[in-house]
């Protein structure tokens, strides 16, 4: 017993943490030592059994890798719309700044947010406002590129990156896209529901914190929507 169990220590096998692994070496150690009198066919037999017990291991070895991938795509993605959330946009995010500052590439984030969504909830209901939400994603993702990357943060807020792109042409993209969702109608009822938004722009074409290109974004878009409250109010009152 005793050389039994030094045989497997020297080949690296705990026969007590894993013991059909265990078994298994024991039998090659003993089958294939230099004492060992047994005929090719017994010999066979364990190399076939090994063979499928490898390829049954790596089965299910990429059965668990397949799993982890789909929980770790879980973790990236909007329940309600499927696109990216936050951590999803700040993974992506930190690999498109890696590329900006390693290869000078320069890129768009873009802030939307919904103007009025509370009153669709309130009017129509929340199961409506998701079916807006799901829409207005929908509509993002048919008019974006592969390499682009659009998350829903919660709520009414999605932010697009655009990479591949300097300021200017990422700013007639964005203004593009924001006119495609003011052109969108979601209906409900036979009642045509209309959209309007505001956004924000921020540039990267370095490694910046992802924080503070995020807050650029929100304070644009914010500074926008307030233009549009603005202007909504002068005109309630001139009329």
């Amino acid at each position: 017993m005793g050389g039994r169990q030094a045989d497997l220590a020297s080949v690296g096998i705990d026969a007590e943490l894993n013991p059909l692994v265990g078994r298994m070496a024991s039998r090659l150690v003993k089958t294939f030592s230099p004492t060992y009198r047994g005929g090719d066919g017994a010999r066979w037999e364990l190399i076939t059994e090994v063979l499928g017990f490898a390829a049954e291991a790596e089965q299910l070895l990429g059965e668990q890798r397949e799993r982890i991938h789909q929980l770790e795509s879980l973790t990236m993605t909007d329940e309600l719309t499927g696109i990216g959330n936050r951590r999803g946009l700040e993974d992506f995010l930190k690999r498109a700044l890696a590329n900006a500052a390693r290869h000078g590439e320069k890129g768009v984030v873009a802030f939307f947010d919904l103007d009025g969504f509370k009153n669709i909830n309130d009017v129509y209901g929340h199961e409506v406002g998701d079916e807006v939400l799901i829409a207005v994603a929908e509509m993002f993702m048919a008019h974006v590129r592969v390499s682009d990357y659009v998350a829903r943060l919660g709520g009414d807020e999605f932010v697009i990156v655009l990479t591949h792109c300097n300021a200017e042409n990422g700013h007639r993209r964005v203004l593009d896209l924001q006119r495609l969702l003011h052109e969108m109608t979601v209906d409900h009822d036979g009642r045509a529901i209309t959209l309007r938004s505001s956004v924000g722009i921020a540039v990267y074409e370095k490694r910046v914190p992802i924080a503070d290109l995020l807050r650029l974004a929100d304070e644009e878009m914010y500074r926008e929507k307030m233009a549009h409250r603005a202007a909504g109010a002068n005109k309630r009152l001139a009329s």
